[in-house]
């Protein structure tokens, strides 16, 4: 809980700081399911500070135990991060291969707001690929998602990519149609 408060403070070496004490504990006395929300907690602060390698790091290691113990939600949370690390490193490719995977487990265990996230993900693949047409059907089908589940901040972030796609076809009408849609949600 000390590490959630400077994680929360953005006081990020702190936050690892008491995370690894936790993780020494919970270790220790075999909690596993712990053991793997930290190491997921780690992998977070890792990405948020640019640390790229020792995010994915941290991510696999909650990846591993997570399958182990069958947590299919948090395997598919988890592959996202992964797959968002390999994006900041401009691997798309590898990025693009963690999202589907996230894709697959998001859609068998039916947990539409990961599904959403997926999508939005692969979009973004595609916007950075040139591909603006595929990307904008990517997040179509992510905001059919989120406005299902009530998910407004999705929706808009969505509304917006879709905005950015449209711009790359340098369709400016539409983009403005969809930023102005993004900002009134």
């Amino acid at each position: 809980n000390i590490g959630q408060v400077y994680e929360n403070t953005f006081q990020f070496e702190r936050a690892v700081d008491f995370y690894e004490q936790s993780l020494d504990i919970v270790e220790d006395l075999g909690e596993k399911e712990e053991e793997a929300v930290i190491h997921e907690k780690i992998g977070n602060i890792h990405l948020e500070q640019n640390n790229l390698g020792k995010a994915i790091e941290s991510y696999e290691k909650s990846l591993e135990i997570d399958k182990e113990l069958d947590r299919e939600d948090n395997v598919a949370a988890t592959l996202n991060n992964i797959g968002s690390v390999y994006y900041n490193l401009g691997k798309f490719d590898d990025a693009k291969d963690y999202y589907e995977q996230s894709l697959d487990v998001t859609k068998k265990i039916g947990d539409k707001k990961q599904i959403s996230i997926a999508l939005n993900n692969i979009g973004n693949i595609s916007y950075d690929g040139n591909k603006f047409k595929k990307a904008i059907g990517y997040y179509k089908q992510s905001i059919e998602i989120k406005e299902d589940i009530d998910y407004k901040r999705g929706v808009a972030a969505s509304l917006h990519n879709i905005g950015n796609a449209y711009k790359g076809l340098r369709d400016y009408n539409q983009a403005l149609d969809y930023y102005k849609r993004s900002n009134n949600v």
